[in-house]
């Protein structure tokens, strides 16, 4: 019932959004021990990292897609009951949270950043030596979530285009999304024929 290529649709590259997570943890951790800093200097590893997060853009666009796959599998009943079981074996006592909510937690990730560095921006002393990193990793966190909405737009717009090919009965061209990036006006088209 779930193939590899399933497998692949649900969870994107989600393994290398934790790679980059166990290394961000790692730098944390290390800024915050207290030897050997005297200041913590937060906004500095996210500026270090800022570059590394870009591994969001692909997962997010992925996350609607992954989404309709997953409602077209749980209406098999095999599939539903194994995805139950699988939550089960993992620990939870009860499946309160579906998979389509922890889907979802890294979009809520990555996108809490820039509300946690304007807390931080807030309550960082002007003088303090990370008080202009923390503004500029602010500043990089919103280009970063800026940037992983417009992937995410522009793949949505490809998935409408390639929708609108599969509805057009004897389409023999070349495929839509190769000669085309966007859906430029939809609507109904009434054919009129003379004679008949």
């Amino acid at each position: 019932y779930i193939t590899e290529e399933n497998v692949k649709i649900l969870f994107s590259n989600m393994e290398d959004i934790l790679d980059v997570h166990n290394d961000f943890l790692t730098a944390l951790e290390y800024c915050l021990h207290p030897e050997p800093h005297s200041q913590h200097e937060l906004g500095d590893v996210f500026l270090k990292f800022k570059e590394k997060f870009i591994v969001y853009e692909e997962y997010c666009s992925n996350h609607e897609k992954a989404l309709r796959l997953l409602m077209e599998l749980n209406k098999i009943p095999a599939v539903r009951a194994f995805l139950s079981s699988c939550m089960l074996l993992g620990g939870r006592k009860t499946t309160d949270i579906p998979l389509e909510g922890y889907l979802l937690t890294p979009i809520q990730r990555i996108c809490k950043y820039p509300l946690l560095l304007k807390e931080l921006a807030k309550r960082t002393p002007t003088k303090h030596p990370d008080y202009q990193a923390v503004l500029n990793a602010l500043q990089a966190m919103k280009t970063v979530c800026t940037n992983i909405n417009e992937t995410k737009r522009q793949m949505e717009k490809l998935e409408a285009l390639e929708q609108l090919q599969s509805h057009i009965e004897g389409w023999e061209g070349s495929n839509l999304t190769d000669i085309s990036t966007q859906l430029l006006l939809q609507g109904n088209l009434l054919k009129i024929s003379a004679g008949n």
